[in-house]
C-alpha cells in the first residue's frame, strides 16, 4: 500500500532498559476490530507485556497513563542485599505503551550493490 489511511490500529511497544538511556520501538502488535479494541488490548499490555528476553521474569510495575491512548510503565525487580540482610528493589527499566493508526507506509527500495562491484548473479 502506498499513501492514504489504512484504518489499521496497532500497539506499539517502546523500551528503554536503562544503560543506555535509548528508547526502541520493541514491539508492534495489530489489533483487528478498530480502536476501542486496540485501546482494551494496550491496557491489558501495560499489566502483563513480558518479551522474551530482557522481561522474562516477573517484575514490579507501576502504569501511568499519560492520555486516553498512552501509558508509561516503570519496572522494579528485587534482590537480596548480603551487606544490609535486607530485600531491596530497584528500577528495572520503562516501557511506553501506545495506541495507533497507521496511517500510510511505503515499502523501502531494493539495495543495490556499490558502483564497481559486480554481483554474484552478474554474467562475465
Amino acid at each position: 500500500m502506498s499513501g492514504g489511511t489504512s484504518g489499521e490500529w496497532y500497539v506499539l511497544i517502546e523500551a528503554d532498559y536503562g544503560l543506555e538511556h535509548q528508547w526502541r520501538l520493541e514491539k508492534k502488535i495489530h489489533v483487528e476490530g478498530g480502536r476501542e479494541q486496540t485501546v482494551a488490548r494496550a491496557r491489558e499490555l501495560c499489566l502483563s507485556h513480558r518479551d522474551g528476553g530482557f522481561f522474562n521474569e516477573e517484575h514490579g510495575r507501576q502504569v501511568f497513563r499519560l492520555s486516553e491512548t498512552s501509558w508509561l510503565v516503570e519496572l522494579s525487580k528485587a534482590s537480596w542485599d548480603e551487606k544490609s540482610e535486607e530485600s531491596r528493589v530497584y528500577p528495572a527499566g520503562l516501557l511506553r505503551i501506545s495506541v495507533a493508526e497507521l496511517e500510510t507506509t511505503r515499502e523501502a527500495p531494493p539495495a543495490v550493490p556499490p558502483p564497481g562491484r559486480r554481483s554474484r548473479w552478474s554474467r562475465s
